[in-house]
């Protein structure tokens, strides 16, 4: 069977972080729950910077938090959302792929960090973390639009209508 390449414009791999979704309650919930009590109000307060655009100041606070909690994926995620709406999307990527050693039960990190690894064009990762994301929660439908994307980027464009009517039929 031949390669089908399907025409992807350039705006379907800028993929912008919204710094609100990473402030929504039920996802700060989750990887709230992770950070030690005694350094939850910090926690907060770097979020609280991270979502009023204080970006330096929330990155100051989650880097000393990272180097004295012990599980450190929370802090390490949003270290990585601050890097990303502050427009440092390599950094970002990096702290992302650093938070999925422990936090791989986290379908936010692999939604933002495969945006963000679409806007580096780093393609060839991001099909992967789209694909592990897809094998973990074949119903979040989050992970369907960049995931056909892909498969059309890489000629797979059988997979990528598939995947794309998938997502279609979802919303």
């Amino acid at each position: 069977v031949a390669d089908v390449f399907l025409p992807v414009g350039d705006e379907q791999f800028a993929r912008v972080f919204r710094r609100e979704e990473a402030a929504r309650p039920e996802t700060l919930r989750a990887f709230r729950e992770r950070i030690a009590p005694e350094s939850r109000n910090a926690f907060d307060a770097a979020v609280a910077s991270l979502s009023a655009g204080d970006y330096t100041k929330a990155e100051t606070t989650l880097k000393s938090l990272a180097q004295g909690d012990a599980d450190s994926t929370a802090v390490l995620a949003y270290l990585a959302a601050t890097f990303a709406a502050a427009g440092h999307d390599l950094e970002a990527a990096s702290a992302w792929q650093t938070s999925l050693i422990d936090g791989s039960d986290f379908p936010e990190i692999y939604g933002w960090l495969g945006d963000t690894l679409m806007r580096i064009h780093d393609l060839g990762q991001a099909r992967m973390i789209l694909e592990e994301a897809v094998a973990k929660w074949p119903a979040e439908g989050r992970f369907t639009k960049p995931l056909a994307v892909m498969y059309a980027t890489f000629g797979q464009g059988r997979e990528a209508v598939r995947t794309l009517q998938r997502h279609l039929s979802a919303h």
